[in-house]
């Protein structure tokens, strides 16, 4: 089977799953289920997991994380996850990898700290594997500048923030000690100021829940932002194309 890549065909791959890779960058736990491939190994191995895979490149993206700058590449895969998995388990024993219905997220630590990160995403349709690959440094800073694009509480303990410069998409985690539907109904209210409108009424009718969607006209784009019951904010901003 022939790769026929089209020069676009990368972004299609980004847009259609940003979400699973923002999930990607910043922790394992959005998958439903995680191993460690053969505990009590010291997880020695014979080179980066990325490169065993032999997957194509096709396309690398700049990624910044707190401030850092990093490279994603992105690759296929000529073969189902399953039929390599066993090699995996034997070549990568110190691996974590977590599994989805049509994902797999693969972790391999370095004897300096820092981490390699495989994604591979499977679209259906008879595709290619899409490979997703990062090394991420040990220690990512703690201070940074939260982007300018998303909001937050008054009170935000920002985490981490994750930007994918060229398609001017960003998406940032923060801490806050306000009960979820305020948290909610700030960030909404910052938002409604600067223009966004929201997708419900819920922030009129009081009946707020964990998140809601935002959209503007000019530029154009679409804000999610999220807070969950201990605290944990989220917001992802991705610009909309003019047609």
């Amino acid at each position: 089977m022939q790769f026929n890549v089209h020069l676009s065909l990368p972004q299609r791959f980004l847009s259609k799953s940003l979400i699973i890779l923002f999930m990607f960058f910043a922790a394992i736990s959005g998958f439903s289920k995680v191993y460690t491939l053969r505990p009590g190994i010291d997880g020695s191995s014979p080179g980066p997991i990325d490169q065993a895979l032999k997957a194509k490149g096709i396309w690398s993206e700049p990624v910044i994380i707190n401030g850092v700058k990093m490279q994603l590449k992105i690759g296929l895969i000529n073969q189902r996850i399953d039929l390599f998995m066993e090699s995996l388990r034997s070549l990568y024993p110190g691996a974590k990898f977590a599994a989805n219905s049509n994902s797999l997220l693969i972790r391999q630590k370095f004897k300096d700290g820092s981490e390699k990160r495989v994604l591979l995403l499977y679209f259906g349709g008879g595709m290619p594997l899409v490979q997703f690959s990062i090394e991420i440094p040990h220690k990512l800073p703690e201070k940074f500048v939260w982007p300018a694009e998303l909001p937050k509480t008054f009170d935000a303990k920002p985490k981490k923030y994750i930007s994918l410069p060229k398609q001017n998409v960003v998406y940032g985690i923060f801490r806050t000690e306000a009960y979820r539907e305020n948290a909610i109904s700030e960030m909404g209210s910052k938002l409604q100021a600067s223009g966004w409108k929201p997708l419900s009424n819920s922030l009129k009718s009081g009946q707020i829940g964990s998140g809601e969607m935002f959209y503007r006209k000019d530029p154009p784009g679409i804000m999610l932002i999220n807070c969950n019951k201990n605290g944990v904010a989220t917001c992802f901003f991705h610009p909309v194309a003019k047609k």
